[in-house]
């Protein structure tokens, strides 16, 4: 599903953001894990500001691996970091 606003791309990092937190409750202490929420914390309160979020376009790619690593069995999960991707690359 591609993302077309911002509220959706809000909205998928908050579904990312509750699975990471599911993952570290279920696992404990991860740091990879806990890097990767808090980049997503950041990337979303920047989601209104194109060229600040384009910025951090590296950082997602990055937590896309984390979770690719941490979190695999999740396909859509996996599949939603792809789509907040390609927003930021054809949005921002």
């Amino acid at each position: 599903m591609a993302i077309s606003s911002v509220s959706e791309f809000e909205a998928v990092i908050g579904q990312a953001q509750i699975k990471i937190q599911k993952a570290l409750y279920a696992r404990g202490e991860v740091p990879s894990l806990k890097k990767a929420l808090r980049t997503l914390e950041k990337i979303e309160a920047l989601a209104r500001e194109p060229e600040k979020l384009k910025a951090l376009r590296d950082k997602l790619e990055a937590v896309s691996e984390t979770i690719r690593v941490e979190i695999s069995q999740d396909e859509k999960l996996r599949n939603d970091m792809w789509d907040l991707t390609d927003y930021i690359d054809f949005n921002c």
